[in-house]
């Protein structure tokens, strides 16, 4: 979709003349070393300007011996920033059947600056944070939403 804001609100006149850039899609993941199931391997995405939303859930068909859970093949790379971190992106997720351990208090995705992958992280209770590893069968679903390189 593409199309120019003119005379917007109340004011009159032209307040803008921009070109809108958006877009809507799909892409096919992928989850490091971990096999994903081909029906739960596609994601949908939009990207608004220079932000990129992506949404959807994956599950593991087998996890070859308990690998991070990285999600890669993002349509858009995140952005770089002038200070350390501040380009990430960061989400929320759910996930079930994993992981194991009860000291988890919650989990979240990350794209650090620079990748066009997503970190599927679990959160300690004592505020470690610590790489999401695949589970056989494990359903992970997430959203989140970055700024473009």
């Amino acid at each position: 979709m593409s199309g120019l804001t003119n005379s917007v609100g109340s004011r009159s006149g032209v307040i803008s003349t921009t070109e809108i850039d958006y877009e809507e899609g799909v892409f096919t993941a992928t989850a490091g070393s971990n096999s994903l199931y081909s029906t739960f391997n596609v994601f949908s995405y939009v990207k608004f300007g220079k932000l990129c939303w992506i949404s959807g859930q994956t599950r593991v068909e087998s996890s070859g011996g308990g690998y991070d859970m990285l999600i890669s093949g993002l349509p858009f790379t995140c952005q770089s920033a002038p200070t350390n971190g501040s380009g990430n992106g960061y989400g929320t997720m759910e996930v079930y059947r994993s992981p194991d351990g009860t000291d988890t208090t919650y989990c979240i995705c990350i794209i650090n600056e620079n990748t066009a992958v997503i970190r599927l992280t679990e959160v300690k209770d004592d505020g470690d944070s610590i790489p999401l590893t695949g589970e056989n069968n494990g359903y992970y679903s997430f959203s989140i939403t970055y700024k473009i390189a």
